[in-house]
């Protein structure tokens, strides 16, 4: 297999579900990660849902979706021996990844100040809902809260009912994604200084700082945000029911040409009215743009939609769920889903890939996800070898 871009970085792993993104990240693009897990077993491994319905600590899905490429080994982090092993291991990393409330690894002697003594090279990002310091440093959090208290679920949902979350992590997505974009960051910028660093992540800032027009809207035109269902904040795309499902079309992209359209099947109403052609106006009377459309999209299937509107260069597509994305071409043509063996199931397990690829370095996941411990023995003797 190609060598990755990460090739002879060294990661160590002590994250939950909040940091294990970033780790993934990196073990993909090539990095060592040694996932380190408590002796009672990573708590990632109990989470559903379960390969086939099979619960137990080698099937979960959430943990393999978040630990390929990943070598496991356990520790027992507040024994004089796990202590031991994990400084002796830092000494020998480039990056330390951990998602510990603020203040628990250095009271187990293995926070910044005292690994940076055995390894003053060492990059060392903690990933925690509110980071280091300030008020809520200290306090509790989920996914949810971090998505509520970081602006993001205010903006999400229909006008007239609660808001909503966005499904699934994405909170610590987000927050994942700053760790590692952040690491390789400190790593480039310990080849010119010599030195590693500390890096405080907070996830509920990574939140407020990917909510793009929110931010600048609030900041320099005193506006809030409001919820528009799937009306683009824009009013310049929306979602509409065809007859078989829902596709996202946009409204005022080559606005003439779609009147055009819509008035050779009689299906205009009034947008073809010249007060139109001004699009501020259009978009001042998005509602009823919306209503007219939304009739003329009902009578089409959203395939219809989509390759006519493509051939006449519309960005629309189809509202697909999971089944219809993984049956899509482009996907398959770019290799995006990626075959993994699994020795132990005697199968093999289809993963998504990602979202780029590096001609020199290819990303690969190139480990399935570890067994519990897995590489325990392996990484000691690495240990003792020096």
């Amino acid at each position: 297999m190609s060598e990755g871009a990460l090739d002879g970085v060294r990661v160590l792993d002590l994250t939950d579900e909040k940091g294990a993104w970033a780790t993934k990240t990196l073990g993909d693009l090539g990095a060592d990660v040694i996932r380190v897990e408590p002796p009672e077993g990573d708590p990632m491994r109990g989470m559903a849902p379960f390969y086939k319905g099979q619960r137990g600590p080698q099937t979960s899905l959430t943990h393999w979706f978040y630990n390929t490429s990943k070598r496991a080994m356990t520790l027992g982090l507040e024994s004089p021996e796990g202590k031991q092993h994990l400084t002796e291991l830092a000494r020998t990393s480039d990056i330390l990844v951990e998602s510990q409330p603020p203040g628990a690894m250095a009271a187990l002697g293995l926070g910044y100040a005292q690994l940076a003594e055995a390894n003053p090279n060492l990059i060392y990002v903690a990933i925690t809902p509110f980071g280091q310091d300030g008020p809520l440093a200290g306090c509790p959090a989920t996914d949810l809260t971090l998505c509520a208290l970081g602006g993001m679920m205010y903006v999400n949902g229909n006008p007239e009912s609660p808001p909503l979350v966005a499904f699934g992590n994405q909170a610590y997505h987000v927050g994942s994604y700053f760790g590692a974009i952040t690491a390789l960051a400190a790593l480039q910028g310990r080849r010119l200084t010599g030195r590693g660093q500390f890096i405080d992540v907070s996830i509920e800032a990574a939140v407020a700082a990917f909510i793009e027009h929110v931010n600048v809207w609030y900041l320099y035109n005193d506006r809030i945000a409001k919820r528009q269902g799937s009306l683009h904040w824009s009013k310049g795309f929306a979602t509409f029911r065809a007859k078989d499902g829902y596709i996202a079309l946009s409204l005022y992209h080559q606005w003439d040409f779609l009147v055009a359209w819509l008035l050779g099947e009689d299906a205009a109403d009034d947008l073809a009215d010249e007060s139109y052609r001004a699009i501020k106006f259009a978009a001042e009377r998005s509602d009823h743009v919306m209503e007219v459309i939304g009739r003329w999209a009902a009578k089409r299937t959203v395939q219809e939609l989509f390759d006519e509107g493509q051939a006449r260069r519309f960005p629309w597509a189809g509202v697909y769920d999971i089944a219809e994305v993984f049956q899509v071409p482009q996907l398959h043509e770019r290799g995006f889903w990626a075959t993994v063996r699994h020795d132990e199931l005697g199968e093999e397990v289809t993963y998504p890939g990602a979202p780029y690829k590096l001609s020199a370095s290819p990303w690969a996941i190139r480990r399935r996800p570890p067994l519990p411990g897995e590489h325990t023995q392996e990484i000691l003797n690495e240990l003792a070898d020096g």
